[in-house]
């Protein structure tokens, strides 16, 4: 789990460098401890936490170019397939987005 962590991260700070001071490296350490704080007291796939904090602004429209699907990329880069999806469900590509979603109010 941690090298899938490690990995993302490293794909995404290259993202958020183009990105201004609102959501910097830093917006994601915040984010991250609060999601870290929620899941003290609540019941929740690590892994899942931890992609959806790392990915959430990645395609904002405030920076997305037209056509890229940026979180797919990664994800598909990872390696999440449906395939693992079995033994880990929800834990794949599908699943996390789903999930991401949510967490912004785009999926009920």
């Amino acid at each position: 789990m941690q090298k899938l962590i490690e990995q993302c991260e490293k794909q995404v700070k290259t993202i958020y460098e183009n990105f201004d001071a609102s959501h910097d490296w830093q917006h994601i350490e915040r984010v991250r401890q609060n999601a870290r704080l929620l899941m003290e007291k609540e019941q929740a796939d690590a892994l899942i936490v931890e992609m959806a904090v790392l990915l959430h602004d990645v395609s904002d429209p405030k920076y997305r170019k037209p056509g890229e699907e940026l979180e797919s990329e990664i994800l598909q880069d990872l390696d999440l397939t449906a395939g693992q999806a079995g033994k880990n469900k929800g834990r794949d590509r599908f699943g996390i987005l789903q999930r991401r979603e949510r967490c912004r109010g785009g999926v009920n």
